[in-house]
């Protein structure tokens, strides 16, 4: 065999097969702007090419090597196990965590992580200039209610069917199954299966996102502050409330800034503004054994 004939190893060889997603690792793509071309740039010369077109192309999931995943993974910016199928960890529970949208489309899946992890850090940078008095130590703090109920708002706002429930009066008519929910129904899994968005459906969702993202740019560089009682009144005039249940922790009396000054609970400057606390007069009964949503 000559020198020209010698196939040359792979780098990945020796490691294991893990399974990838395809339509997540084109959805990642999409998000962050790649192509196919500058991808295997940014993987190196000696990627497969062969190889990555396969992976962009298939439909069904499939397996390939374990590094050429956390390479992928590190490039696009996402999480290793989230393309082979596994969920987006986020550090708010409930809503924020996007329930089944991975399945509906991968695309906002995404994108409404990264905003809700952005919103996150901003959020938790603000409430680091305030304490709410009492402060208990509990499991689930009044600072944990507020990071809740922004990473539902943010679900929600970018979700199209939210905004068609508010601004428009459905007729009684019945709506005309989908194709694939008339195969899903014949089956018996339309309610098991959450129906994939449609392409318009997806680029409406993907544009509300971008543009909130865009709109909020400033609050993220700590270049202005955030009016958090006009954004939750913006939130529950499109879905009305950030979240669907009272708050977990106990109501705050006061809130107190770094430099001294003391606040009530409604002050718009104070991410605690956001949340709508019982009345001291008509506390909400909770559970004390239920576990944090």
């Amino acid at each position: 065999m000559t020198a020209r004939q010698t196939k040359r190893p792979s780098k990945y060889e020796a490691d294991p097969l893990v399974p990838l997603v395809p339509e997540r690792l084109r959805a990642a793509m999409d998000v962050g702007g790649w192509t196919p071309a500058s991808l295997r740039t940014r993987m190196g010369s000696d990627e497969n090419r062969q190889t990555l077109h396969h992976l962009l192309k298939a439909e069904d999931p499939l397996k390939c090597r374990r590094e050429r995943r956390r390479q992928l993974a590190r490039i696009l910016e996402v999480p290793d196990g989230w393309l082979g199928g596994g969920e987006i960890r986020l550090p708010a529970t409930g809503l924020g965590r996007l329930l089944d949208v991975h399945r509906r489309s991968p695309r906002f899946a995404l994108s409404a992580a990264r905003l809700m992890l952005r919103c996150d850090k901003a959020c938790a940078r603000d409430l680091a200039r305030y304490r709410a008095e009492p402060e208990e130590k509990t499991p689930w703090p009044a600072s944990d209610d507020v990071l809740y109920f922004l990473a539902g708002a943010v679900g929600r706002f970018g979700t199209p069917g939210e905004w068609q429930r508010t601004l428009l009066i459905q007729s009684n008519t019945p709506r005309q199954l989908t194709q694939l929910e008339r195969r899903r129904l014949v089956s018996g899994q339309l309610l098991d299966m959450p129906v994939p968005y449609s392409e318009e459906e997806e680029q409406a969702a993907l544009g509300l996102l971008r543009a909130l993202r865009f709109i909020l740019t400033p609050w993220f560089q700590d270049r202005a502050a955030l009016d958090y009682e006009k954004f939750r009144l913006l939130i529950t005039a499109i879905a009305g409330s950030p979240g669907p249940f009272p708050p977990e922790s106990e109501r705050p009396d006061v809130i107190v800034s770094n430099d001294g000054r003391q606040l009530q609970l409604d002050d718009p400057s104070t991410p605690f503004a956001l949340v709508v606390w019982p009345s001291p007069t008509n506390p909400v009964k909770r559970g004390r054994n239920e576990s944090p949503r």
